[in-house]
């Protein structure tokens, strides 16, 4: 697995300046070219997709899996790494409250733009 380091520094700032809020999120994307949220998209996802071979919960379904990464990214570079180097603490409960930032960008996408995020991964 890879530390953030691996993915851009755009990326992290973005994340991080939100603070967790999903509503700054939104905000701050909402600010940002078309590009900036595509590309924040993409790399929300290439994170979630490095964290794969970590175990969390015996027989956990994908959904929930998903849900645990995106938990994860969601709580920043900080939060990330620690996973990374630890991945034994992986949270065991998927926290309702989140923060949970997977289809943030999408939403602003199409409030802007009026184009679907899925559209726009080739």
């Amino acid at each position: 697995m890879f530390t953030s380091d691996r993915f851009s520094s755009v990326f992290w700032s973005i994340i991080d300046e939100s603070n967790g809020s999903k509503d700054k999120l939104k905000s701050i994307l909402a600010s940002e070219p078309r590009v900036i949220v595509i590309d924040f998209y993409k790399e929300f996802l290439k994170a979630i997709s490095n964290l794969e071979e970590i175990m969390c919960g015996g027989g956990a379904s994908e959904d929930y899996r998903e849900d645990v990464f995106t938990l994860i990214v969601s709580k920043g570079r900080e939060y990330y790494d620690e996973i990374v180097k630890h991945p034994e603490c992986v949270p065991g409960d998927i926290d309702p409250n989140g923060p949970y930032f997977l289809n943030v960008a999408g939403d602003v996408l199409m409030e802007r733009f009026g184009e679907e995020i899925t559209e726009q991964l080739s």
